[in-house]
């Protein structure tokens, strides 16, 4: 999402300046799955939902309710928020709102309603053209995908997350990250590790240590996969 104003500060100003798209982190379980563990990645659902521009707003306290594991509080919150953005000129709340809404209902696993959330936000970041939106609108279709197993959809969607990437070194490197889950859930793992390893080299050189963190214990699931299935 579009997390360029300028100067960090507030709530914002714990994450690395020169990563305008840092994500908002919710803790996460160790329990894993071949390939994507999806608790471990739900705080990734709902990174960047939140900006400077959106922190006075209802979209704050949705976010705040979803991090807390309180989602149908969360969900309410979000579709009240609806209502308060009647005007042309607040589509991007009513984007934001879409994409919060669409995480809820992947984590309580109703992937019918989170895809359709996802696709109106897409629907209308196409309007504005704001690459950054598109971007975490396909990056949160690929968890979805990979959540119900439908790889062709995950890599298509992986696809389209690239062309927005632009050039923002984080977004690549979550893309490269989730491409590597991808190859892990078929079963590629040497590509896999070689896509993880890239993901690391990034993230190390932003400074990125919590994504750092995660994308090494993908990186071991991995190895350890590869090995027990030589």
């Amino acid at each position: 999402m579009p997390w360029d104003y300028g100067k960090c500060k507030g709530m914002m100003s714990k994450f690395p300046k020169r990563c305008s798209g840092y994500p908002m982190r919710t803790g996460y379980s160790t329990s894993t799955t071949r390939g994507y563990d999806r608790r471990e990645k739900r705080w990734k659902s709902a990174n960047c939902l939140v900006t400077l521009r959106d922190k006075h707003g209802p979209c704050i306290v949705s976010l705040t309710l979803y991090q807390s594991s309180q989602f149908k509080t969360a969900e309410e919150t979000a579709l009240r928020a609806f209502d308060l953005f009647p005007n042309q000129g607040e589509q991007y709340h009513v984007c934001v709102c879409h994409r919060l809404l669409g995480s809820v209902y992947r984590v309580n696993g109703k992937g019918e309603e989170a895809t359709s959330h996802f696709e109106a936000a897409l629907d209308i970041a196409t309007q504005f053209d704001w690459h950054d939106q598109l971007f975490w609108n396909h990056y949160n279709l690929v968890q979805l995908s990979l959540d119900e197993s439908r790889f062709d959809d995950a890599q298509s969607h992986i696809e389209h997350a690239k062309l927005h990437v632009i050039d923002n070194e984080y977004y690549l490197g979550r893309v490269t990250e989730l491409q590597a889950m991808l190859w892990n859930g078929q079963e590629r793992y040497r590509e896999a590790k070689s896509e993880v390893l890239r993901a690391i080299e990034i993230y190390g050189k932003l400074g990125a240590t919590r994504d750092l963190e995660d994308c090494r214990g993908l990186l071991q699931r991995i190895e350890c996969h590869g090995t027990c299935d030589s």
